[in-house]
């Protein structure tokens, strides 16, 4: 009984590190599997971000899963396959322009463990400009 309890364990720990994220970022597109504009701040205008995520496996195919929060709420869970031992991929989330503020997006291995936190903000880019004081003659 102890040694299959053993073996569980290190199986655990195992899978839990055969996932390293090689870069994780958020973009405003995806174009032949490379991030377009990435960024960490975007206009509340933006309509729709992607989080992109580069990694490599030992143990494949396997998953990682994308969690988006909006203000520390969360607001979309989506698993993702990966296939090779070197891969990437891409979840997309809508962005509405009252959502303006922090957000950040987890990444987790397929045991739920994290791996790496994305953080970005949407700002509203339409406040006004401060006035320039006039000039004197």
């Amino acid at each position: 009984m102890m040694l299959i309890l053993s073996l569980l364990t290190s199986l655990t720990w195992a899978t839990s590190q055969s996932v390293e994220i090689i870069d994780a970022l958020i973009a405003k597109d995806v174009v032949a599997r490379q991030p377009v504009e990435p960024a960490e701040h975007f206009d509340a205008e933006v309509g729709a971000l992607v989080c992109w995520t580069k990694v490599t496996s030992h143990a494949v195919p396997t998953k990682i899963t994308h969690v988006w929060y909006y203000e520390d709420r969360q607001v979309m869970r989506i698993a993702l396959d990966v296939k090779t031992a070197k891969w990437r991929t891409w979840s997309r989330k809508t962005v509405h322009s009252n959502h303006t503020g922090r957000w950040k997006v987890e990444v987790l291995d397929e045991n739920g463990s994290l791996l790496k936190t994305v953080n970005f903000s949407v700002i509203d880019d339409a406040e006004p400009e401060a006035e320039s004081p006039e000039s004197g003659g």
